[in-house]
């Protein structure tokens, strides 16, 4: 089960706007913005940057650092990405004027490795004159260096823009930055949100206001995009993906820049989640959508409401898993009616954005009056993921900073159910890992494991070892991996509960069996499988054949009658036609 747990080990005044970041090898750099000021007995006051690494199991290494802090200025809302080479670059908006307050910000970037040690010097990013920027994040290019882009403040006759500038993997600057609204600039667009992409290139969005001309007065707002490629040059500039609640005025004209996020699927593409409204809800709640996108940008899922209840959805953060799926998660009015302050919540979506999980809540509350905001997410190396927030209970002062792993185990032997995400990764050692009713994703990884999938159409994955993999009622997905593998079927065979293995083979080193239950198969006999009860055909020659293998298709069938009319089940598929035999098959 998931666990609370606080990030943040200075806990006097108050700790906000965490992002999370996911590392190779499986942990994670969480980052955040803290105020120090006379309250600890000090004539130092500052806003500045704290951060605090933590390996695959979860567990703290070292303690927390600044990463960026000086007396009487403002240094926050941090953002933070790994390079190809493994480093990390850190962006943040700073001002020298005031520890609080963030007029005249600017926006700042350091390189440091994975010790968290400084490896370049702070960059200074934005050169375009501006009242102040806002929101500042960074993505990785493909060649190892990066973009990092973020809103302008003009507070001026001009409105409110997007810029973007690109960098090597030293922190050598590719230009000057450069507007990113190249198209849409009627209005204010402000902050930016961004992906990299599984061909190498990125994705970076913003809501854009009044986009859409809707026939109204007041238009529709719009989350656009631009795409650069490997090198962090634009290769498309300013296009329209999905409308977006709110328009030019109006009631949500000051609040409209949030609610959405981007993350990248298969073949180059993206999605998005974002808040909007339909015809029968707009001006009364706002729902949440999810669109899809290929690698130029064309959708190619149209917008789907995937949450849609009479509370207000607060900042939205998605990101893909390593299954394909994606974590949704957001802040709200509690859904508990005793409650009367924000809570988390996060909900599994497939890689087309259907939910495969109920929602859930993240984090906990002390009393009714206990929020979490500003949520961030990041999917782990090596399966689970990680969200962090903003929790009024977590440490012993004001605000702090928690976190939840979810769908995860500890790199040893664990003997674990699913969480609320539905999800397990057992990592290390020799992991028991079980299901529920629905369908789940268990991975193994190293280690002989054992996979029960129950109820639901489960996909499981043993990774390397000898695995024994389950997956109880309902159609699944079986892989073994490498080693010995055992895929047991102890449940009454059903056209219901024909599962598909991807990677039985019987070969030396890599030699896999079935397993069958004997009082569900009860026309055999306990053992390996007598020669005469198995066939390679498409049916039952004698009365003594009872387990068929249609080698052309790839299907395995149970026949409890033989060569008798009636009862041929389809009990498994073979992705990998190989040819199988009587002692393949094992029966318990």
């Amino acid at each position: 089960m998931a666990y609370e747990f606080r990030v943040n080990s200075y806990e006097s005044n108050w700790q906000r706007e965490s992002n999370v970041l996911a590392l190779k090898g499986g942990g994670f750099l969480v980052t955040w913005s803290s105020y120090f000021n006379e309250y600890d007995d000090s004539d130092v006051a500052s806003n500045y940057v704290a951060g605090q690494f933590y390996d695959a199991s979860g567990q703290r290494l070292g303690g927390e650092m600044v990463m960026r802090g000086i007396n009487g200025a403002y240094s926050g809302v941090p953002q933070a990405t790994q390079l190809k080479n493994g480093n990390i670059v850190v962006t943040w908006i700073e001002t020298l004027d005031d520890p609080i307050f963030t007029n005249g910000a600017h926006v700042r970037a350091q390189i440091f490795n994975t010790s968290g040690q400084p490896v370049s010097n702070v960059l200074a990013v934005d050169t375009v004159s501006s009242f102040k920027t806002v929101d500042p994040d960074v993505v990785a290019t493909g060649d190892g260096g990066f973009v990092i882009s973020f809103g302008i403040d003009a507070s001026g006759p001009n409105f409110d823009e997007v810029y973007a500038r690109a960098y090597d993997a030293n922190g050598t600057p590719r230009g000057i930055d450069k507007v990113l609204n190249t198209k849409s600039n009627d209005f204010d667009e402000l902050v930016t949100k961004s992906a990299a992409l599984s061909n190498g290139n990125s994705v970076v969005i913003w809501n854009s206001e009044a986009a859409i001309d809707d026939g109204s007065s007041d238009g529709q707002n719009q989350i656009r995009a631009s795409i650069f490629d490997s090198h962090g040059k634009v290769i498309k500039s300013d296009i329209g993906l999905t409308p977006h609640f709110g328009g030019a005025g109006g009631v949500w004209s000051d609040s409209e820049n949030f609610g959405y996020a981007v993350a990248a699927r298969s073949g180059g593409g993206f999605a998005v989640a974002n808040l909007d409204w339909s015809a029968s809800t707009k001006d009364l709640h706002k729902q949440i959508f999810f669109s899809a996108y290929d690698a130029s940008g064309k959708q190619i899922i149209k917008p789907i409401v995937i949450f849609d209840k009479p509370d207000v959805p607060g900042d939205i953060e998605m990101a893909q898993l390593a299954t394909g799926q994606y974590v949704v998660t957001w802040t709200q009015d509690s859904m508990v009616k005793s409650e009367v302050a924000d809570d988390a919540y996060a909900m599994i979506l497939s890689s087309t954005g259907k939910p495969i999980s109920k929602v859930f809540t993240v984090g906990f509350d002390v009393d009714k009056y206990d929020e979490q905001a500003d949520v961030s997410v990041a999917a782990l190396s090596g399966g689970g993921f990680v969200i962090t927030y903003n929790s009024d209970s977590i440490d012993a002062d004001d605000e702090g900073i928690a976190g939840m792993v979810f769908g995860r185990g500890s790199g040893v032997a664990d003997n674990l159910k699913v969480d609320a995400s539905g999800t397990i990764a057992g990592l290390g050692g020799n992991d028991r890992l079980t299901g529920n009713s629905l369908g789940n994703f268990l991975s193994g990884d190293t280690g002989n494991d054992t996979l029960f999938g129950l109820g639901g159409a489960d996909t499981l994955n043993g990774g390397t070892g000898n695995d024994r993999l389950s997956g109880g009622l309902g159609k699944d997905i079986l892989t073994g991996g490498s080693g010995n593998d055992t895929f047991v079927f102890a449940e009454k065979p059903s056209k219901l509960n024909a599962d598909v293995i991807t990677d039985f083979t019987n070969k030396a080193g890599n030699n896999d069996k079935f397993e069958l239950e004997k009082r569900y198969f009860k026309a055999l006999d306990r053992g390996v499988l007598d020669k005469s009860d198995f066939v390679t055909g498409t049916k039952a020659k004698d009365a003594s054949e009872h387990i068929i293998y249609d080698k052309a298709k790839g299907a395995v069938y149970y026949d409890s009658n033989g060569n008798k009319a009636g009862g041929m089940t389809l009990i498994a598929t073979l992705d990998h036609h190989i040819a199988l035999t009587a002692s393949d098959f094992l029966i318990v």
